[in-house]
């Protein structure tokens, strides 16, 4: 062998030895403040070396369709957490894929609808009773006095923003987020304010059907394994709480 031959096969074990590291993305705007109120979900997806493509769209926010929208839905006032968030951002896309082999998995979604997009919903279904505890119990709303409206969707059902009763001198009514499944035609209560339900949907990171952690069935071995891998720790709550009301329930 060549000390040419010696020099290029060196050289080749030098590149070989070259990890690549991943481009740290830099927010800017929209990104930036999103990360920002969001427990820098994005940063946190980015440090995943599994995690591939990050979409992120959120149009520039308005106060001008929360007054439309309150014009058309009268006497109905959109909560001021809502108002706030639709300040900033009018409507919100987050998706995030994993990269299996050669292949790129979507697999979470963070979408919150367009203010003009938060139409009406159905009531019909059945309302499913919900208890934090056996002192606490949150009965099903009267569907001749509540109103319920879309503020999200998912793959197998929509989440609403829900209130029971009609309010009276333009007064801000308090209301509930549900989520109404299709498949089953059930009506599932999630928090009390779209806060809550914004920050339940960053610390799932959005992975497919972590809203089944409402319903009865739960989530899929799917779900659970995705949420073992990125959000341990949710995962771990929702067993406990599993593991809680089936003592509850044989007791």
């Amino acid at each position: 062998m060549s000390v040419r031959d010696t020099e290029k096969e060196s050289e080749s074990d030098d590149q070989e030895e070259i990890i690549p590291q991943k481009k740290k993305r830099v927010h800017r705007g929209k990104h930036e403040l999103f990360d920002k109120i969001a427990f820098n979900v994005l940063s946190f997806l980015e440090s995943f070396e599994e995690v591939g493509d990050i979409n992120f769209c959120a149009p520039e926010g308005s106060m001008t369709s929360c007054r439309v929208w309150e014009g058309k839905h009268a006497p109905y006032i959109l909560p001021f957490d809502i108002k706030g968030f639709a300040g900033l951002f009018n409507g919100l896309s987050l998706k995030w894929s994993v990269d299996v082999g050669a292949e790129s998995v979507e697999i979470g979604e963070i979408n919150i609808n367009k203010v003009e997009a938060m139409v009406e919903v159905d009531l019909s279904g059945e309302f499913l009773k919900y208890s934090e505890d056996r002192d606490l119990e949150l009965l099903p709303p009267d569907p001749l006095t509540a109103m319920a409206f879309e503020i999200a969707k998912t793959a197998d059902g929509v989440v609403v923003m829900l209130f029971r009763t009609k309010p009276s001198n333009d007064a801000e009514t308090a209301c509930e987020i549900w989520y109404k499944e299709y498949l089953h035609s059930t009506w599932n209560f999630v928090c009390h304010t779209f806060t809550q339900y914004l920050r339940l949907c960053v610390l799932h990171l959005g992975i497919f059907g972590w809203h089944k952690i409402f319903t009865p069935e739960g989530i899929s071995m799917t779900t659970r394994q995705w949420m073992g891998m990125f959000c341990r720790e949710r995962l771990c709550v929702y067993q406990h709480h599993v593991a809680k009301m089936n003592a509850q329930s044989s007791s």
